[in-house]
């Protein structure tokens, strides 16, 4: 998946406006601030997921337009 150039612009304001990432978003979920942090997380929460021998897992990650960050989901996209 990769960002807009519009998409990308509007990650660059909010990080230069210091818009808290990592936090929260209006949506609720958990946010992470960059792509690759995102990646790390979705792997670990895989790992977690498979070792517990759930069917139900994360499967990818995406862009938020609410909060200019990233959040995991179960859907693939």
């Amino acid at each position: 998946m990769s960002w807009t150039r519009g998409q990308a612009a509007e990650v660059d304001r909010a990080k230069k406006a210091g818009f808290p990432l990592e936090t929260s978003c209006p949506t609720g979920k958990r946010t992470f601030s960059s792509r690759n942090r995102a990646k790390r997380q979705l792997k670990k929460l895989q790992k977690r997921r498979a070792t517990e021998g759930r069917k139900f897992m994360e499967q990818d990650i995406y862009p938020c337009r609410h909060c200019h960050g990233w959040h995991t989901t179960s859907q693939t996209q």
